[in-house]
């Protein structure tokens, strides 16, 4: 009897670790995909503002009249000055940055690993 309860006190022991650690891979999963979602949305923004002037310059050929020109030229003028860009002011949001998260994340595992840190 006492095994059965050691062997039932191990096996609670396990499953509620296990559960620990399904929890935290669902949460590290729903985090990596929001930020590849904003990533993306950013890139596919910055990606459609550039061919906006594309769009922009093809309005101006085919047009005639001045007062729409004169708007147009002025637009075209802003976007061609300034790229639009999505940033914090410290990085691009662009896949360079998941590039970068996933560098970094994987070197510091790297470390840990290697000089075999409890922190895991």
């Amino acid at each position: 009897m006492r095994q059965t309860t050691l062997l039932h006190q191990q096996i609670c022991r396990t499953v509620a670790s296990d559960s620990s650690s399904f929890t935290n891979a669902l949460w590290i999963s729903y985090y990596l995909g929001m930020k590849c979602v904003i990533i993306h949305m950013s890139h596919s923004m910055t990606r459609a503002g550039k061919y906006s002037g594309v769009i922009i310059h093809r309005i101006i050929n085919s047009t005639n009249d001045k007062i729409l020109l004169g708007k147009l030229s002025t637009i075209s003028e802003q976007i061609l000055t300034s790229n639009p860009v999505f940033n914090c002011g410290l990085f691009t949001f662009d896949w360079s940055l998941m590039y970068t998260m996933v560098v970094s994340t994987t070197a510091y595992l790297a470390f840990l690993i290697q000089f075999d840190i409890p922190l895991l």
